[in-house]
C-alpha cells in the first residue's frame, strides 16, 4: 500500500508538471513577444533552417542575450527589419557581425537550407534572443493548445481532474487519521474499563469478606494472640518472670 501511494503521488506529480509546462509553453507561443525570464517559445513555420538545426513543425526556445555577446555562427531570433516580412519573428544563423561608426552592432543572417543572406541586416534593437533548444515535431500540438478546444480538453479539464483527485486523497487521509484516533481512544477506554473492573471486583470482595485483617486466623480462646517470649532451661521448663524470681529470694 505504501509503494502504491508513492507511485500514485509520483504519477500525479509528473502529470501536473507536464500540464504546467505545456500551459506555460502554450502561453508563450500564443504571442511571440511574450517571454518568461527571458525565455521565448516559438513554433517554426518554415524549413529555412532544416539543413542544420530545426525544421517546420518544431518548437524552439530562445533566451535573451546581450547584442555584444552575439558572434558569427550563432543562431539568433529577431524581428525582421524587412518590410516585406511584416515584422515577423525569424530565427536564422549569423554570418557576419557589423559595427557602424557609432559602435552600433547589426547582424547579417541567413537560412542554412538555402545559404542565402537575408535582404537586410538585423539591427541590435530587433534582437530577441539566441537559439537554445528545440522540441521536434511538437509544434502542431502546441498550436492546438492555443485553440479553445485544445486548451479546455488537454489542459483545463485534466488540471481540474487532478485537483479533484488530490482533494479526495486528502479527505481519505483525514478520515484515516480520525479512524486511527478513534481506535486509539477505544483501546485506552478498554484498558481503563478493565482496570476499573478489577478495582470494582476488589472492592466487592472487601465488602463481602471485610478488611484484610479479618481474613487472618484468630487465636483460640484462652490463647494469647502473640505468645510472650519464654525463658527456661534446656528441658523446656517455663521460668517465672524475673520480677517474681527476685521476690522469691527475699
Amino acid at each position: 500500500m505504501g509503494i502504491g501511494r508513492v507511485l500514485l503521488a509520483l504519477a500525479l506529480t509528473s502529470v501536473l508538471l507536464v500540464l504546467t509546462v505545456s500551459l506555460l509553453l502554450s502561453l508563450l507561443t500564443g504571442r511571440e513577444e511574450r517571454s518568461l525570464f527571458g525565455l521565448r517559445a516559438m513554433i517554426v513555420r518554415s524549413d529555412s533552417m532544416s539543413a542544420t538545426d530545426f525544421a517546420a513543425g518544431d518548437l524552439i526556445l530562445s533566451v535573451a542575450v546581450d547584442p555584444e555577446e552575439v558572434e558569427a555562427g550563432d543562431v539568433i531570433t529577431f524581428r525582421s527589419p524587412d518590410p516585406g516580412h511584416g515584422g515577423a519573428t525569424i530565427t536564422h544563423k549569423v554570418r557576419t557581425v557589423l559595427c557602424d561608426a557609432r559602435g552600433k552592432r547589426s547582424f547579417v543572417t541567413y537560412g542554412t537550407a538555402t545559404g542565402e543572406d537575408d535582404r537586410l541586416p538585423v539591427p541590435s534593437e530587433n534582437l530577441l534572443g539566441r537559439y537554445w533548444a528545440s522540441l521536434r515535431g511538437v509544434g502542431p500540438f502546441f498550436s492546438f493548445l492555443q485553440t479553445p478546444p485544445g486548451f479546455l480538453g488537454l489542459i483545463l479539464l485534466p488540471f481540474l481532474a487532478l485537483v479533484f483527485l488530490q482533494l479526495l486523497l486528502c479527505l481519505r487521509a483525514i478520515r484515516r487519521m480520525q479512524r486511527e484516533r478513534e481506535e486509539r481512544w477505544l483501546e485506552e477506554w478498554e484498558k481503563r474499563d478493565a482496570a476499573l473492573s478489577r478495582l470494582s471486583l476488589w472492592e466487592a470482595r472487601v465488602r463481602h469478606f471485610g478488611p484484610l485483617e479479618s481474613l487472618m486466623p484468630m487465636p483460640s480462646k484462652g490463647q494469647a494472640a502473640c505468645p510472650p517470649q519464654e525463658h527456661g532451661d534446656a528441658k523446656g521448663g517455663t521460668a517465672l518472670p524475673r520480677a517474681n524470681v527476685q521476690n522469691t529470694k527475699l
